[in-house]
């Protein structure tokens, strides 16, 4: 019997911890990535805000040369949106929120059986022909 109640106590102290540990965690995680890129950023931000070209240079369509992509009318700017079907990278659709010529745009992405998460591009021009997305 009081071998159960020590273990009792030390699944409780851990469940206690966890509780503290959760109410002090950040509510939202962010990851921030960024790459120089010798493009203006017109040049780099006409790539990002034409959701059709993304096929030329996303991570994702190589991973999955056979993902069928169905794309709004226009595919271009605020309100535009794609949503793609693929056996081996799953379904989903995103859509661009917020679209500020050639400062960054906003995306909202829906991957099916996931939160909906949110997406920043931003194009900061730090020399002529110099670009960090």
């Amino acid at each position: 019997m009081k071998f159960i109640k020590v273990i009792a106590s030390i699944l409780l102290a851990f469940i206690v911890l966890w509780v503290i540990v959760a109410f002090f965690s950040p509510k939202h995680i962010g990851i921030k990535e960024t790459i120089v890129i010798e493009q203006s950023p017109n040049s780099i931000y006409n790539q990002v805000n034409d959701l059709r070209k993304w096929k030329n240079w996303s991570e994702w369509n190589r991973r999955d040369s056979s993902m069928l992509s169905h794309y709004s009318t226009p595919s271009i700017g605020e309100k535009a949106s794609v949503r793609w079907e693929s056996k081996s990278e799953g379904n989903g659709s995103q859509e661009i929120i917020e679209s500020i010529p050639y400062e960054g745009i906003r995306l909202l992405v829906s991957i099916e059986d996931q939160n909906e998460h949110f997406s920043r591009w931003e194009f900061n021009e730090m020399e002529e022909f110099k670009t960090e997305v």
